[in-house]
């Protein structure tokens, strides 16, 4: 059985914001970059399907030139006009 969304992301943001030895080793090892990572990429995906559709979305992994940049990252409706 998998948990719902909801469930993971919960244990997934305990685990994150936990704080003492845990967060140092995270830091570390570059795990909250990477979690920032994350968060970037979902904005991004949430954003083009909110102002498409998923069958939009799915085109920027279609090919390696059709992935966003780091600008069109951070501002979905580049990557869009781009399209």
């Amino acid at each position: 059985m998998v948990p719902s969304f909801a469930v993971i992301r919960r244990a997934f943001d305990q685990r994150r914001y936990s704080g003492g030895w845990f967060a140092w080793v995270q830091k570390l090892l570059g795990l909250d970059i990477k979690y920032a990572q994350y968060r970037e990429g979902g904005k991004f995906c949430h954003d083009v399907i909110d102002a498409t559709d998923v069958a939009t979305l799915n085109r920027a992994f279609s090919a390696p030139e059709m992935l966003p940049s780091l600008s069109e990252l951070r501002e979905p409706q580049r990557w869009l006009d781009r399209l």
